[in-house]
């Protein structure tokens, strides 16, 4: 049996052959668009899914930016990917398909569920810091959706800081607009040469203060975060991908923060296994385990 898996990002729209064996095949990688409406996303899904044969697959799996619950597609915040609250996104795959089954997740949840069938923990915690924050759940051997699947949203979770530009309320900011790639790189936008997220990165290895000053305050947010997760939930395993995680030392320096807590705040960060294709991959796996059994499809 093999799935069209489909990775819907801000920045990228990924797509791939997978069997249950998790072989991928036929990877291909299209530029997303952030203009969506209803009717645009439809005709760039369909134009997608025309680079396959509709019998090279069986199944859709999807993993996307967003929430998709009770097959309607909704977002926390206005989303990257257009304004498509309350699309039909399940029934809309299944008729661009000519009616093959489909699975949809969040893509955070979906990039959850491949680290957790490859550590084969029964309590963990994935964290995505990308062009967002994001994450999943995996509590005594299942994935945490919740009544609406937006379990995982954990970006949103507000944390102390001194940061005037970031604050929300009172002195306190979302986890995403401290620690993800696009505040890394907003930090600078009143510089006099403003910088992109690497060019802080790499100014923190030459010692540039400010730059140090910005990814320490990062760290400090993804830090405060794990230890509220890790009191909630008794989680202690993490596991942490998306771009801004692949920086020079960044787990390391968040790492050391969360060992400079009391005890029972401690937590093991782990370097996310699968990369680019935990999204494709994490759809097919669910796919195959639970959406052939009908649990969440």
């Amino acid at each position: 049996m093999k799935v069209l898996a489909i990775d819907i990002g801000g920045t990228k729209v990924a797509t791939a052959i997978i069997d249950n064996n998790l072989n991928i095949e036929k990877r291909l990688q299209f530029e997303s668009r952030n203009d969506h409406t209803p009717t645009i996303f439809e005709e760039f899904f369909t134009d997608i899914i025309s680079h396959y044969d509709a019998k090279e697959y069986d199944a859709i799996a999807i993993g996307t930016a967003g929430i998709v619950n009770k097959g309607i597609y909704t977002c926390l915040t206005k989303t990257s990917i257009g304004e498509l609250d309350g699309l039909e996104f399940i029934d809309l795959f299944k008729r661009i398909s000519g009616g093959k089954p489909v699975v949809a997740l969040n893509d955070a949840q979906a990039a959850t569920y491949a680290e957790y069938c490859t550590a084969q923990l029964s309590n963990m915690c994935f964290v995505t810091v990308s062009t967002g924050v994001g994450g999943g759940f995996i509590l005594n051997d299942d994935i945490l959706l919740g009544e609406d699947c937006r379990a995982g949203h954990i970006g949103h979770m507000l944390i102390k800081t001194s940061s005037p530009v970031a604050q929300i309320w009172g002195d306190y900011a979302k986890v995403e607009d401290m620690a993800s790639g696009r505040a890394i790189a907003a930090a600078t936008k009143d510089w006099d040469k403003p910088l992109t997220t690497a060019e802080v990165f790499e100014g923190q290895a030459n010692g540039d203060q400010r730059c140090d000053a910005i990814v320490k305050a990062a760290a400090e947010a993804i830090a405060q975060m794990v230890a509220n997760i890790v009191i909630s939930y008794d989680i202690q395993d993490f596991f942490l991908g998306g771009s801004v995680s692949y920086y020079t030392n960044f787990i390391d320096q968040v790492q050391e923060l969360v060992n400079s807590m009391p005890d029972q705040y401690h937590a093991r960060l782990h370097r996310a296994a699968h990369g680019q294709d935990s999204v494709l991959v994490g759809s097919a796996q669910y796919y195959f385990n639970r959406g052939l059994k009908g649990i969440n499809s």
